[in-house]
């Protein structure tokens, strides 16, 4: 088996009291960083790399969303069988899904630096042809759905109703609404023309709910609880709703 990383090296200025130019940080140390002071020398850590892993969860039309429907993510993998959640339907996890390993687990080995947690919801004006739970097979617009589909009110919807909580083994220790998880990856949202085109997203490049990074390594449980506070809400249309760790990725022990 790996071995684990027990210490961080940080490249710095070479002086007098430290020729090398390396200071090295227990993962302890690490974790009670100030954010602001651990994202000043990420990029710095020797021997990592950035890392976005992903999970996500899926509902179907036509079903409603109940308050009892909670889904959890990053605890399977790919290849794994997993439930839409509002339809109890059974699926296999994919690439799509996750790139997380057997059991939502880290690679043997590998200690990540978390330095946010993120949502990923993105819905467009119009419906594709075709789509399996969420991820489109025919990007052709279907017919318009101005009187029974507004992707703003079902934005709103599950970003400000829908609770999240990070935990690790079964403690909570970060928690608030999906708006307060933003994602930085994305466009711009913008609405317009006859043809009601346009998209929605939450992404800003903006919001950290964390105050200091999370150390996880590869035997660690964690995992992210999505409950739904109306006791239902329709939905016209199927969706994905993907949770993002960003981290630094430490696969070795430094001698």
């Amino acid at each position: 088996m790996a071995k684990k990383a027990e210490v961080i090296r940080v490249a710095q200025p070479k002086s007098t009291a430290n020729p090398s130019g390396i200071r090295e940080y227990s993962l302890e140390e690490v974790a009670r960083m100030p954010l602001p002071v651990y994202l000043r020398k990420a990029d710095k850590i020797l021997n990592a790399r950035k890392q976005v892993y992903h999970d996500t969860v899926r509902l179907e039309a036509a079903t409603p969303w109940t308050n009892g429907q909670r889904a959890r993510v990053f605890t399977k993998g790919i290849g794994q069988p997993a439930n839409v959640v509002n339809t109890g339907a059974a699926y296999e996890k994919t690439d799509f899904d996750t790139n997380m390993i057997s059991d939502g687990e880290f690679e043997g080995g590998t200690t990540a630096i978390v330095s946010a947690i993120e949502v990923d919801l993105f819905l467009c004006s119009r419906v594709p042809t075709a789509d399996t739970l969420g991820m489109i097979t025919n990007p052709a617009p279907a017919a318009k759905v101005a009187n029974t589909y507004s992707a703003s009110i079902l934005f709103f919807a599950l970003t400000r109703q829908t609770k999240l909580t990070f935990y690790r083994s079964e403690t909570p220790q970060e928690n608030g609404f999906l708006y307060e998880f933003p994602t930085r990856f994305g466009a711009t949202s913008s609405f317009g023309g006859d043809a009601e085109e346009g998209f929605i997203q939450n992404t800003t490049g903006r919001g950290n709910v964390l105050d200091f990074p999370k150390i996880l390594e590869s035997d660690d449980k964690f995992s992210a609880l999505m409950e739904p506070l109306a006791a239902s809400l329709a939905l016209p249309i199927d969706v994905a709703i993907r949770v993002l760790l960003i981290t630094k990725r430490i696969g070795t022990l430094y001698a």
